[in-house]
C-alpha cells in the first residue's frame, strides 16, 4: 500500500511541478525503480503509513535530490547513534 501511495504522491508532486496536463503513472521500471522524465530528479520515501515525494527540475545548480523518513527516536538514542556516525580517524 504504501508503495502505491508513493507513486500517487510523486504522480501529484509532478503534476504540481510540471503542470503540463499529463498524468504520470508510468513511474516504475522492472525492478521497481523510479522513472522520472527527462530532465527531473524526485525521491519517494515512505515509512510507519507515512508517504512523502519531492521533484526538481534538472539546473546547472541542482541534479538531484533526496527525501527520507524515519521514526523519530529518542534524544539519547540520537546521542549515541551520532557518535556513533561521526567519528572520525584520528590521526597518529
Amino acid at each position: 500500500m504504501e508503495f502505491l501511495a508513493g507513486r500517487v504522491c510523486s504522480a501529484t508532486a509532478l503534476e504540481n511541478l510540471l503542470r503540463d496536463g499529463e498524468y504520470y503513472w508510468r513511474l516504475k521500471s522492472s525492478n521497481r525503480a523510479v522513472l522520472w522524465p527527462k530532465n527531473i530528479a524526485g525521491s519517494i520515501s515512505h515509512s510507519n503509513n507515512f508517504v512523502t515525494a519531492v521533484t526538481i527540475k534538472h539546473s546547472n545548480e541542482v541534479q538531484s535530490i533526496g527525501v527520507d523518513i524515519e521514526k523519530i527516536m529518542s534524544t539519547q538514542k540520537a546521542i549515541d547513534l551520532s557518535q556513533t556516525i561521526l567519528k572520525c580517524a584520528h590521526s597518529q
